[in-house]
């Protein structure tokens, strides 16, 4: 620590994290004049911050005072370049929500793409065409996520925090909400999942403990193996079924029911789920069109979010 003033630069498309700190006065150096006493960061903290870690403690740990510790969020999003997905993305990213308000975001395509004014995309060297088919006839993109997850895993981001989450771009998305969601479980050694839907988890919002993104990389081959001889070939599922069946009764993670996770057309929601007025749901989906997306997230939380938070001038001032 010194008396000198700086500023640490972000990579492209990271935003910055809050570290509280009531040592440290924000606009005073760490270290008063010589002579007088130096304040001074616990070591976990200063090799947080000098070496871009994000130094957090076990979910089920507490902090110095005895408080519980507040479940951290790494969150990403995969998206098809040149689509309406671009437009929703760089407008969330402007004003900060959906997975935006996690404390750390990424998004990815199939090709480097900037969204918006400064938000870059991490690459995934795959196809994004997913084909309709099997017996729900739902989009057969399992192979293009797990190499997604597999990406996710190489840049290792996700092990900085304590959650991590996947939401398609036209879900609306509340980080707060989750985070008061996932403070009531604690982490297990092969993790745990939340499942979003009486029918099973659906792909839209997908949350999973650290531990549980170990396990599936760790033991999705052993999955792809026993449902190919399952079904005597590929099994025509999508992602969300993949994974639900391969980290229950496979890899045997703790599956948890959170119904209120995801309110959506293919989940039997309420007649009048579309006015985003459920204070419980975490999320919503799909709203694909940006006025229509913004208009739920100002009616989930009017708040937050002002009238003429949707206005026109500002949806094209955003993109």
């Amino acid at each position: 620590l010194t008396n000198v003033c700086f500023l640490k630069k972000l990579g492209i498309g990271r935003t910055p994290r809050l570290r509280p700190n009531p040592d440290v006065v924000s606009g005073l150096p760490c270290r008063k004049a010589d002579g007088l006493e130096q304040v001074s960061f616990s070591d976990e903290q200063a090799v947080g911050q000098q070496d871009g870690e994000a130094g957090e403690k076990q979910e089920d740990e507490a902090d110095d005072e005895g408080d519980p510790v507040t479940p951290t969020l790494y969150c990403f999003a995969l998206i098809v370049p040149g689509s309406y997905e671009e437009d929703l993305v760089a407008w969330q990213y402007e004003f900060g929500v959906g997975i935006f308000a996690c404390d750390e975001a990424a998004i990815y395509s199939n090709r480097s793409i900037q969204v918006g004014r400064s938000l870059v995309s991490g690459v995934v060297n795959i196809d994004l065409t997913a084909h309709k088919g099997g017996e729900f006839g739902t989009a057969l993109n399992t192979d293009i996520f797990r190499a997604v997850w597999n990406q996710v895993v190489a840049d290792a981001r996700y092990s900085l925090y304590s959650w991590t989450v996947k939401s398609d771009p036209d879900t609306v998305f509340f980080a707060k909400r989750l985070v008061d969601v996932v403070q009531q479980y604690k982490e297990t050694e092969k993790g745990l999942y939340i499942n979003n839907c009486r029918m099973g988890m659906h792909g839209p919002l997908e949350v999973f403990s650290k531990n549980a993104v170990q396990t599936w990389y760790k033991g999705a081959d052993i999955c792809d193996l026993h449902f190919y001889k399952l079904c005597s070939g590929p099994c025509l599922w999508g992602e969300d079924m993949f994974i639900d069946q391969c980290l229950g009764p496979i890899l045997n993670v703790k599956r948890v029911n959170y119904y209120h996770l995801l309110t959506e057309d293919h989940c039997d929601p309420p007649e009048d789920w579309r006015s985003c007025q459920d204070s419980k749901s975490v999320s919503f989906h799909p709203f694909k069109n940006l006025h229509e997306y913004q208009t739920c997230l100002a009616s989930a939380d009017p708040g937050m979010f002002q009238p003429g938070f949707a206005a026109s001038g500002q949806v094209e001032a955003a993109r």
